[in-house]
C-alpha cells in the first residue's frame, strides 16, 4: 500500500463486514480505515475511510486516490 499523502505513516485497518450463511461466512464488504498520526501543530487527527467489495479493491482505491 502507498503511504498516506497527509501524514506519511499513520495506522491503517481493514475490517470485513461478513454474513454467516449457516454453512460458512461470506464477506459482504470491506472498510479500509486510515488514521493519520497527529501533527505537532494540529489539534485534530484526520482519518480516511474507503469502502469496497473486496480487500483488493479497497487497497487499489487507496493506491489510486487523488492526492
Amino acid at each position: 500500500m502507498n503511504r498516506c499523502p497527509f501524514c506519511g505513516e499513520g495506522k491503517t485497518r481493514i475490517d470485513e463486514n461478513t454474513y454467516w450463511t449457516g454453512m460458512r461466512s461470506q464477506t459482504l464488504s470491506v472498510t479500509l480505515r486510515h488514521f493519520c498520526d497527529p501533527q505537532e501543530d494540529a489539534f485534530v487527527t484526520a482519518n480516511i475511510t474507503i469502502r469496497a467489495r473486496t480487500e483488493d479493491q479497497a487497497i487499489e482505491r487507496w493506491n489510486n486516490r487523488i492526492t
